[in-house]
């Protein structure tokens, strides 16, 4: 799903005329997929729920503080190179570095 989404990311800046609604599409998808995929991995990963609700108010607080940094920097791009491809692959990139958290994660291993 994380890899889905960052092609769709990527290709938004890319897409011409009606072909963007249908990358808007996939992306969309990828994006509602990987959001529900992070919260089961947060349970998953926890040993009890006392420690599934401390890991996923710490990986709330990080994500969503990271989040507020996207308007910023999104703003910044389009202000210094004045490019909308530049904001998407921007996003993309977020996506892989995403990508490269969540494939070191093995089954039965606890997260205390």
């Amino acid at each position: 799903m994380v890899f889905i989404s960052s092609v769709a990311l990527l290709l938004i800046g890319l897409a011409p005329g009606f072909f963007t609604a249908g990358v808007l599409i996939v992306g969309g998808i990828g994006l509602g997929g990987t959001f529900a995929l992070g919260l089961v991995l947060l349970s998953e990963y926890s040993e009890d729920a006392a420690a599934a609700a401390r890991l996923t108010a710490m990986a709330f607080f990080f994500s969503y503080s990271l989040a507020a940094l996207g308007p910023l920097l999104s703003g910044l791009i389009l202000q210094v190179w004045d490019s909308w491809p530049m904001v998407y692959e921007f996003l993309a990139a977020v996506g892989l570095v995403q990508l490269l958290t969540v494939l070191p994660l093995k089954r039965g291993v606890l997260i205390r």
